[in-house]
């Protein structure tokens, strides 16, 4: 499954309660992901990503930049990310210059890049 040149939202109604969205590890994207909620995400992108909850699984390949207030990686990650709670797991590849607002990493991860907190923290 592949989509191309799009940004793909999800948004729920205000009367039904939102657990999140998954996207498939099988699913290959070149556009944005846009989410009001909670995304676990297990594909491959080129593009952006961006949500409340953001979980990149450790099958997810991303090239581009992730924004989420809360953002944890267990995957390969190469570009930018911004969060104001970043939890960063062992066997996770990150390629990126980051701000966040808490860190943390797991021993075995591997960071390749600048880090700064977030302004006013």
């Amino acid at each position: 499954m592949a989509a191309s040149n799009k940004q793909v939202s999800s948004k729920a109604s205000s009367n039904q309660e939102q657990d999140g969205s998954y996207l498939a590890e099988d699913l290959e994207i070149d556009g944005d992901v846009s989410t009001k909620g909670a995304l676990e995400f297990a594909g491959k992108i080129t593009g952006d990503i961006s949500g409340d909850a953001v979980t990149l699984t450790s099958t997810s390949r991303v090239q581009g930049k992730v924004k989420a207030r809360e953002l944890t990686i267990d995957g390969h990650l190469n570009g930018s990310l911004a969060a104001d709670k970043l939890l960063v797991r062992k066997d996770a590849r990150v390629t990126a210059d980051f701000e966040y607002g808490d860190l943390s990493v797991e021993l075995g991860a591997v960071i390749d890049g600048h880090g700064k907190p977030i302004a006013g923290d």
